[in-house]
């Protein structure tokens, strides 16, 4: 499916939904989805930095929905702000394809809630990291 979504309104569009079990999906990261095919990875922006967190588990998850559906579904993530003070803000969309790009031969940083990687605007891998 090369037909690429618009996120940018989403948080606004009362047809999406964030899944309940965010620990399961990689907190801090959020997971929406849109029915029927499309799945977003929200990956919040730094309390005190410029970057944006990406858990491994969450990745993992849209990669598995993703192979599992084939052609039917569209992951993207979705870098945003606001999440601390309620006014959820989109910043830029990538789709799962290009970040697997990005994150490709770094190794997660390991985090409280585990594996995870920083991802700048830019769409660099950011912060310490290690290549693999």
């Amino acid at each position: 499916m090369s037909e690429t979504r618009d996120l940018r309104s989403m948080f606004a569009n009362c047809r999406w939904y964030a899944t309940k079990d965010r620990k399961q999906y990689g907190f801090p990261n959020s997971i929406a989805i849109v029915p029927p095919s499309t799945l977003v990875i929200v990956a919040w922006k730094s309390k005190e930095g410029d970057d944006f967190s990406l858990s491994k588990a969450a990745v993992d998850y849209a990669i598995a929905v993703q192979d599992d559906r084939k052609a039917t579904a569209r992951a993207y993530v979705v870098l945003a702000k606001g999440e601390q003070n309620g006014e959820k803000e989109f910043v830029k969309q990538l789709t799962l394809n290009r970040v697997r790009d990005i994150i490709k031969g770094h190794a997660p940083i390991k985090g409280n809630f585990g594996p995870f990687w920083w991802l700048s605007e830019n769409e660099t891998v950011a912060g310490h990291v290690e290549p693999l």
